[in-house]
């Protein structure tokens, strides 16, 4: 049986990009105030098990409310595009 479907693929626009490099920075800062300064308020904070979940919890949540946000705006994260066969 053969499939009547057109193919699609998921691409990553500019502003998908763009958010995810903002994502990676903001993880890359947090970590290096955890190493920097462990004994700093927010090393310690983020050294501790509800500091890590409410981290990551953060990100995931800016992450998602951003992503909304540009797509509202007319600069959606993602399109779809018809795959080549």
């Amino acid at each position: 049986m053969t499939s009547r479907h057109k193919s699609q693929r998921v691409v990553v626009t500019r502003a998908g990009i763009a958010l995810f490099a903002c994502q990676t920075a903001v993880l890359v800062l947090f970590a290096a105030a955890a190493t920097l300064q462990p004994d700093g308020p927010l090393g310690s904070f983020l050294r501790t098990p509800k500091g890590l979940l409410a981290t990551a919890l953060g990100v995931i949540a800016g992450l998602s409310i951003s992503g909304i946000a540009l797509e509202r705006f007319g600069m959606p994260i993602t399109r779809h595009e018809d795959a080549e066969e």
